[in-house]
């Protein structure tokens, strides 16, 4: 029974290739508070230049809900030491963050008034 609760939501998107799967890796396994700095200087190195690897970093920094509630605070600290160096990655995370919040609250709207607006 334990052990339908461990698949990763993950295992059904598909392939990922291998920086996919490392980034992942990175923010699932190994991102605690003692290893914060490890996992910046890690993301640092990867080619944020190549659109689907920042897309796919953004993704997984926006998906919060894939990541363990205990790790919210780290990944915050994450995106707070990559602005240093990538400060557009970091408004891209907040902007998206605060659309989903944004359109959470329309659908909680529509469901609670009935769908009127």
């Amino acid at each position: 029974m334990l052990s339908t609760f461990a698949i990763r939501p993950n295992a059904s998107r598909g392939k990922l290739t291998p920086t996919q799967s490392f980034i992942q890796h990175l923010l699932h396994d190994v991102l605690m508070k003692r290893t914060l700095d490890k996992v910046t200087k890690l993301l640092r190195k990867l080619h944020w230049e190549d659109e689907e690897t920042y897309a796919f970093l953004l993704h997984s920094f926006t998906a919060i809900w894939d990541i363990r509630f205990s790790n919210i605070p780290f990944v915050a600290g994450l995106v707070y030491d990559l602005q240093r160096y990538h400060p557009e990655f970091s408004v891209a995370v907040v902007d998206q963050v605060l659309e989903d919040i944004r359109s959470g609250m329309e659908v909680g709207n529509m469901i609670i008034g009935g769908g009127h607006g």
